[in-house]
């Protein structure tokens, strides 16, 4: 039986977009899907080697503040007394040069019960100080950025009521009853 030559064209043409077909089906399409599971994991890879890198800046942050509070530490942020009694003893005398040093007078000075937190003991002081307004403001100045850590945990300010004349002419007189707590090393008895 003849074809005729129609058929036989639209039969070969037919023929062949099946056996192009089936290599795509076949060979082709498993190669495109290698490349396009290949190209999202090496995004997937990308993804991750960022946050990495993140990490690894985040650690390197992490080490240069721990290497600084080190610092700190080992150049006295935290009193270091041997005991509660002599660390509240070493923050009186702190707290009176720091007072004399900035012309505020320390009246007084009474042991505060110790407070623990975060693990850490603090031993704290009240103290009376009297001055004019830029000796006591100096001097709190001095004790929150001073070392050993001291931490001003209440203050009460008031108009002094001396009529005395002050070193800083025009300078109103203040006397601050102040709360200080510093930290002490662990293992003080």
């Amino acid at each position: 039986m003849q074809l005729s030559k129609n058929l036989r064209r639209t039969a070969a043409i037919t023929l062949v977009f099946l056996v192009v077909g089936a290599g795509w089906t076949v060979v082709a399409e498993p190669i495109w899907s290698q490349f396009e599971h290949g190209y999202g994991e090496i995004e997937g890879k990308r993804q991750l080697l960022a946050r990495y890198t993140a990490i690894a800046a985040r650690h390197a942050i992490a080490r240069e503040k721990s290497d600084r509070a080190n610092a700190r530490l080992a150049g006295g942020a935290l009193l270091d007394s041997g005991s509660e009694t002599l660390a509240s003893a070493d923050l009186q005398k702190k707290l009176k040069a720091l007072a004399s040093q900035r012309r505020a007078s320390l009246r007084s000075a009474n042991r505060l019960a110790n407070r623990e937190r975060n693990g850490n003991t603090y031993v704290g002081i009240r103290i009376q100080l009297n001055g004019s307004l830029e000796a006591i403001h100096t001097t709190i100045y001095g004790i929150e950025n001073g070392s050993p850590f001291m931490f001003i945990n209440a203050a009460q300010l008031n108009a002094g009521q001396s009529r005395r004349a002050t070193p800083d002419a025009g300078q109103p007189m203040i006397d601050a009853r102040l709360d200080v707590y510093v930290p002490i090393l662990a293992g003080a008895p």
